[in-house]
């Protein structure tokens, strides 16, 4: 695994020189290109970035983060995933060899219709080529947020089956069933490297290898992959394709259809990600206030984010006692009369000073 190092200006600069015999000065005015960042291609690559104007944000470590850098050894990433983004990088490398950079470039040209088919019987012309990208485009964000949320419910479904002891309930609190194992931590780990490896392959990279629109697609995402329909073809992939065991196969498919069935879990996990990574509130706000304490105390991005929701919380309590505090329905003259305000006569405030010192 390749951790990036960051370097200031005099190790560049003695690099150049002892290495290569360059003086930076003669190429780089350091003082009106402080701020420059000098990166490697690989760097591109380990973030997935195609770089095309597009490239990925790389976290640049502190001073103290840089010595832990160069001590840190990797024990949590699958073997599977290490030779997947290998793999990865020696794929995009070998993109020089297919176009001939060193020599003469060679073309194949292709004729296709340019007039759209509205009856569908024919794929091959360049209007649908162009739908089916547009539709592959969009589907690309919702994908890629699938890849944050399939941690999020092996974590939930690993401390649902501590709290309950393995039982399965329904609305009325009857045990129904049990949950047939739990994941270890190399399992999580595991799977959630399959399942990302999944998207990127068949979606991501769909976009210029798939054909079919958004149907060729919807079915990688968490809330269909499971249905009936698309189930048995998953199964197939992952085993044929992937190489994936099929116990594992089986387990991440149980694990995502119990948080489909527990109660909208799954949906709460979606808008719990869309509430504190973009803040937008879901339409329905059921499922997220159901789960959203649990989801909280049981996930790593959970943790992340506990002052954002523990403001929220707070936020909710004041208006809560806004609430009680508040008078209402006097009747005057035959009238029904609402008259808002607390026990003293004025309206409640928000105590903002008790923020204060929150650092987020």
């Amino acid at each position: 695994m390749m951790i990036p190092l960051v370097w200031g200006p005099e190790q560049f600069r003695a690099y150049l020189n002892v290495f290569h015999n360059i003086d930076l000065e003669k190429y780089l005015d350091t003082f009106f290109n402080r701020d420059l960042i000098i990166m490697s291609p690989r760097t591109a690559l380990m973030s997935k970035s195609d770089v095309d104007g597009d490239l990925a944000p790389s976290m640049i470590l502190n001073e103290q983060g840089q010595v832990l850098a160069k001590q840190f050894v990797n024990r949590t990433t699958p073997p599977e995933e290490l030779q997947w983004l290998h793999e990865y990088g020696e794929k995009e490398y070998s993109s020089d060899l297919k176009l001939k950079i060193d020599g003469k470039h060679v073309y194949t040209l292709y004729t296709i219709s340019n007039k759209f088919d509205i009856t569908g019987a024919k794929a091959d012309n360049y209007p649908q080529f162009l739908l089916n990208s547009a539709i592959a485009k969009s589907n690309i964000g919702s994908a890629t947020i699938d890849c944050w949320i399939i941690k999020l419910l092996f974590q939930c479904y690993n401390s649902l089956y501590d709290q309950n002891k393995g039982r399965v309930f329904d609305n009325d609190g009857n045990e129904i069933g049990r949950m047939r194992f739990k994941l270890s931590q190399k399992e999580s780990n595991y799977l959630a490297h399959v399942y990302t490896r999944l998207v990127q392959e068949r979606v991501v990279e769909g976009i210029k290898h798939q054909s079919g629109g958004s149907t060729a697609f919807q079915i990688y995402f968490l809330k269909e992959i499971t249905n009936a329909k698309n189930i048995e073809l998953v199964k197939h992939q992952l085993e044929h394709d992937f190489k994936v065991p099929v116990t594992m196969i089986s387990k991440l498919l149980e694990v995502i259809e119990y948080c489909n069935f527990d109660k909208g879990l799954l949906i709460a996990c979606q808008n719990f990600i869309s509430k504190y990574n973009k803040g937008k509130l879901p339409k329905d706000p059921v499922p997220l206030e159901q789960w959203e304490t649990f989801i909280q105390k049981s996930t790593f991005f959970g943790l992340l984010v506990k002052k954002l929701f523990d403001i929220n919380e707070r936020i909710a309590e004041l208006k809560n006692q806004k609430r009680l505090n508040s008078s209402t329905s006097l009747d005057l003259s035959g009238s029904d009369f609402l008259q808002t305000q607390n026990s003293t006569g004025s309206e409640l405030d928000f105590d903002l000073g008790e923020f204060e010192g929150l650092d987020f």
